[in-house]
């Protein structure tokens, strides 16, 4: 039988140790490097909790799908406490290698390996492109159970109508599978998990300069140009 869990493992063990070079390749030649990308949405996540919640130092996170730990390791130094977790045991590995301050699990794509309400901010980055959809549902009501009272979930996704974002995704070799969806769905999911003040912005709208970028996504959010959009729901309580 055909296991989409089992299949994604594989093809995500394969990556572990060159998954910075593959996003490398697939980046257009001028555009920022992948760490630009990374930082960029690491910005917007600390600037939500902030927002929503006060001062991140105080707060945990939660890295669904955390790869090797890129994002994780950004955000470890301004977050309280960091976690991840991920289908594959050897990203989980390499994880652990470069961010040993935040904790790192495997997990099987659905069930958190978490306790009801154990982290302020819970955020899943370029994941749920890689999900069926039909466990996609599944997947948002854990991430929302394992998030606290009055914590966040958010979304990071491609805007499949942003031409630089799919040439991305065309020729990336870890997005094969890649199925996207849109910012109405991802809303839909968040919803239907039960979180409230559910919103989604487009971001990266100019992925070339730093001083830019944010200020540029705070004015332009609500137009469909960005390279990324994020989707994000706060847990009633």
């Amino acid at each position: 039988m055909n296991d989409p869990k089992h299949n994604a493992e594989q093809e995500f063990d394969r990556f572990s140790l060159s998954y910075d070079e593959e996003m490398r390749k697939a980046l257009p030649v001028g555009a920022k490097d992948h760490d630009f990308f990374t930082r960029a949405k690491a910005r917007r996540l600390v600037a939500l909790a902030h927002r929503y919640m006060g001062d991140p130092k105080g707060l945990s996170f939660l890295d669904v799908g955390c790869g090797p730990g890129i994002t994780s390791g950004v955000l470890a130094s301004r977050f309280s406490a960091g976690a991840g977790v991920d289908i594959s045991d050897k990203m989980v590995q390499e994880a652990r290698r470069k961010v040993p301050s935040c904790d790192f699990k495997a997990f099987d794509g659905a069930a958190i390996p978490a306790a009801d309400g154990t982290y302020d901010l819970v955020f899943a980055i370029n994941v749920f492109h890689h999900v069926p959809p039909p466990m996609r549902p599944a997947l948002m009501t854990d991430m929302a159970r394992v998030t606290k009272a009055g914590g966040l979930v958010a979304i990071f996704e491609h805007n499949g109508r942003h031409p630089l974002t799919m040439r991305v995704v065309n020729s990336c070799a870890f997005d094969e599978d890649a199925i996207l969806l849109p910012p109405r769905e991802t809303k839909g999911h968040l919803e239907a998990a039960g979180l409230t003040d559910v919103l989604a912005r487009y971001v990266i709208f100019i992925p070339f300069w730093d001083w830019l970028s944010d200020r540029i996504d705070d004015v332009l959010g609500r137009i469909p140009a960005g390279t990324q959009y994020y989707a994000m729901g706060r847990k009633p309580g």
